[in-house]
């Protein structure tokens, strides 16, 4: 969770069961209907209720000037309820704890939220798209945060004032930002085992000038002994003219049995006239499955 710091990754997403994004799709190097129909599953043993995941995620950010920031929590995922296109799920943030020298009040926005059931709808690869038991939590947050930050009503009036006015998909997205990067590397439906790269996009921008993008996604080293593959991807941002750059690598272990994330780390470069900012999110189970 990382509190309205939505860290947005342009990842190639494999979302609700496709196994390539629409960009991906218009590729030359995107699968054929009949490759992704032979091709690995990523997730052999169907979504089951009552499941529990258990994750530990620290992220570590750092300046032009050194170690910024960087925090740690462990949270749990529980499966409520299926249905054909979607998962609803249960959050809850079992630990926090937090460094920042420039914010620290961090520690006790985070800590606010522990222990604070969050249920969620997500579509079927995990990847929240509005909670559902927005009304509550809420109530619970604004108690919370008074305790841990009792001198700090003007932070704390306007963090639940901004998430208050977030369309449902964002706040989601905002809130449980850990499980929305979870999502972008567990695929559902057969994935073509290699790499899948999106068309070159250009974006304009002020002064006549284009953020040039480009983006993988990548699904290989299978070990069928141990019922895991790697999944990796990555994109870049550049503005043409100007150093101004964006590059996010994403690498991680996939549980083919159930097709959740045991592992991954995700790095962040940005380099602008200031300086270089790099951002590294690790996120580990704290028990793999295996193969059942």
């Amino acid at each position: 969770m990382k509190i309205l710091l939505l860290s947005m990754t342009a990842s190639l997403v494999f979302a609700g069961g496709a196994a390539h994004s629409q960009d991906a799709a218009n590729s030359p190097q995107a699968p054929t209907a009949a490759e992704v129909l032979t091709g690995v599953s990523p997730q052999t043993r169907e979504e089951q209720i009552g499941e529990t995941r258990s994750y530990v995620s620290e992220t570590v950010q750092s300046g032009p000037g050194g170690v910024a920031s960087q925090n740690r929590q462990t949270f749990a995922l529980e499966t409520m309820a299926l249905t054909r296109t979607k998962i609803l799920m249960r959050y809850r943030l079992k630990s926090a704890e937090a460094q920042d020298a420039a914010r620290p009040y961090l520690a006790g926005l985070l800590q606010s939220y522990v222990d604070v059931p969050i249920e969620f709808e997500a579509n079927l690869n995990g990847m929240p798209q509005r909670i559902i038991n927005w009304t509550r939590v809420s109530q619970a947050l604004e108690a919370n945060m008074a305790r841990a930050l009792p001198d700090e009503e003007a932070l704390r009036n306007g963090t639940l004032a901004g998430l208050n006015a977030m369309p449902e998909n964002v706040r989601a997205l905002a809130i449980l930002s850990d499980v929305a990067t979870l999502a972008q590397m567990q695929p559902r439906g057969p994935v073509r085992l290699g790499r899948v790269t999106a068309p070159e996009t250009r974006t304009p921008v002020a002064d006549n000038r284009f953020v040039v993008s480009t983006r993988f996604a990548e699904l290989d080293m299978i070990e069928p002994a141990r019922c895991t593959a790697r999944f990796q991807s990555g994109s870049s941002a550049q503005v043409e003219g100007a150093q101004d750059r964006t590059t996010t690598t994403l690498v991680g272990e996939l549980s083919t049995l159930d097709g959740w994330a045991n592992t991954l780390e995700r790095r962040t470069e940005a380099v602008s006239a200031q300086g270089t900012a790099v951002q590294t999110l690790t996120i580990r189970r704290e028990a793999t499955p295996g193969c059942g």
